[in-house]
């Protein structure tokens, strides 16, 4: 992780051979210059150009910022119908209680009018 901090950090120089980076070693998550590549070789190093590697990574991360911004909006969404859900519904619920309260003042009026 350290290599891969220096390589974010915009040093582009190996500190050992003080050799541009030109690769990354996926295998061991550090950028590589043409010295450090000869001792990644082999079956247990997957190696890419230190640029297409960059590239990659660039992508995954822009990937994920559509992916958060995706998720955010299909959010606020689900709050905005939420939001429209209960308005309808207070609306509803007060519209049943006036229609409550006008049906028992009927009902009373009718009753005493009908024991008057």
């Amino acid at each position: 992780m350290t290599a891969y901090r220096r390589v974010i950090g915009n040093t582009n120089v190996c500190p050992k051979h003080k050799n541009n980076y030109i690769n990354y070693c996926l295998s061991h998550a550090e950028p590589l210059c043409a010295e450090c590549f000869e001792d990644h070789r082999g079956p247990n190093h997957d190696i890419q150009m230190l640029q297409n590697f960059a590239k990659k990574q660039v992508k995954k991360v822009k990937d994920d910022v559509d992916y958060i911004e995706n998720s955010i909006r299909h959010i606020r969404e689900k709050l905005e119908l939420r939001r429209n859900l209960n308005e309808k519904k207070a609306i509803a619920a007060k519209q049943f209680f006036d229609l409550t309260r006008r049906e028992m003042d009927r009902v009373e009026r009718e009753f005493w009018e009908s024991h008057n």
